[in-house]
């Protein structure tokens, strides 16, 4: 992404292999020794031990700052650079004016006091815009652009009397405040509520860009293996379904197997196999029935890598979760008759919004809604049960999207006949 070429010099002759005596920066007390040395982007200060060092950093003798670095640490002057975050309009001031070239004074415990010549480039970097307009997903709001205008620098420039500095300047200086801010990822954040969905049939989405390619898909996907598998099979399929404009209609594809947070991606592939991506907004998409019996704490991803891309997903609000468990037991009960009041308790974990409990033989059912209760919640339902033997009580488990799991709960009963009734109770049933 960029194109970097770093020069050293150094003024001392023996900067290479320069060895000092520093007092331990931990305790202030005990000496070690070191040395400084040099590779063709950054320095190490190997000593006998893993102290903490002081560093003063100067540039060009115009900003000043001090840096802590540990024994054996790896320090570039990249680092050194983006380092004093207060400092960045002034660093990419002065690497707009000086064409890229800085002179870095590192100073160690005011023995070693080198100086290294540093070249650095940059080049515009290419970004994709991509705007949601409609559609069922949570967009994203500060895509990766170029967070540094313009018109911030010139009131900078302004207000540090720098007059009259050239266009061509001003636009450097936005590229070298770009790559002091950039990380190794680009960011796209969503705030919005993520929706869930079973499925993208019958979902249309319309979206704004400036990408261009040949033929364009909106596609819902975890990382890059999915986007590959995607991409070659579009190319063995001669770009099937495939929109030839972004002003067109989207539908938006999933592999079958992907379950939970997913980025809708733009992608436009071109008739030479390349391709390239914008990311669009998030969604969760659930094909996760509930399970009956098991109440582990479920794993919710909330962020999604794209590594060769070098995107990153990180959504601000909670990320749905998608699997759900649930146990129900019931408790001591006794009575006369078909029906009988059962004491039941429900644990829960997860995504289960409501239960349904066949209470008798004629598919007659109680709901149980379980939103915004707390797990466990205790009922008590008249229930149909024979006087003695195994009754398969019919559950289905209902989750937020609509998946839905049947399974049975056995209650057995037996019938005891009481040795002195006081009354004249034939039987009494009870668990």
């Amino acid at each position: 992404m960029f194109n970097k070429r770093v020069l050293y010099t150094f003024v001392m002759i023996c900067s290479l292999c320069i060895f000092f005596s520093c007092n331990n920066h931990n305790s202030g007390s005990k000496a070690t020794n070191a040395k400084v040395s040099f590779t063709d982007e950054s320095f190490r200060i190997e000593s006998d031990s893993t102290n903490s060092f002081e560093i003063n950093v100067s540039l060009n003798n115009k900003i000043f700052y001090n840096k802590t670095v540990k024994g054996q640490q790896i320090v570039s002057c990249i680092d050194l650079l983006k380092e004093p975050k207060d400092k960045y309009y002034d660093i990419a001031y002065l690497l707009a004016t000086n064409k890229g070239h800085l002179q870095i004074g590192i100073k160690v415990s005011s023995v070693t006091d080198t100086i290294v010549s540093f070249w650095h480039d940059v080049s515009e970097i290419e970004t994709i815009n991509a705007t949601l307009l409609s559609g069922n997903c949570a967009p994203f709001y500060g895509s990766f652009t170029q967070d540094n205008e313009e018109g911030d620098i010139i009131k900078w420039l302004y207000r540090n009397h720098y007059n009259n500095v050239s266009d061509s300047t001003i636009h450097n200086i936005r590229l070298y405040l770009q790559d002091l801010n950039s990380s190794s990822y680009k960011e796209y954040v969503t705030n919005h509520a993520i929706p869930v969905v079973s499925s993208f049939k019958g979902m249309d989405f319309s979206i704004s860009s400036d990408m261009k390619a040949d033929y364009y898909y909106l596609f819902a996907c975890k990382d890059d293996r999915e986007i590959e598998y995607f991409v070659e099979d579009m190319i063995s399929l001669k770009f099937e379904s495939a929109n030839e404009s972004v002003n067109q209609p989207f539908s938006c594809y999933r592999l079958p197997s992907t379950n939970g947070l997913a980025c809708i991606m733009l992608i436009g592939i071109d008739s030479n196999w390349t391709y390239r991506i914008a990311p669009i907004g998030v969604v969760s998409i659930d094909n996760i029935y509930p399970v009956f019996g098991s109440n582990n704490q479920q794993n919710v991803i909330d962020n999604l890598l794209f590594k060769n891309h070098q995107i990153k997903i990180r959504p601000n609000t909670k990320v749905p979760a998608i699997e759900g468990s649930v146990n129900i037991g019931w408790g001591h009960f006794q009575g006369r008759g078909d029906y009988l009041n059962v004491p039941y308790t429900i644990k829960w974990i997860g995504d289960i919004k409501e239960l349904r409990i066949y209470t008798s033989k004629s598919e007659t059912y109680e709901t149980i809604s379980l939103e915004r209760q707390i797990s466990p919640v205790h009922i008590s339902l008249s229930t149909l049960l024979d006087n003695a033997g195994d009754n398969y009580i019919k559950v289905d488990a209902i989750d937020y999207i609509g998946n839905t799991t049947t399974s049975n709960i056995n209650i057995a009963t037996k019938e005891i006949k009481d040795e002195k009734p006081s009354v004249n109770i034939n039987n009494n049933i009870y668990n």
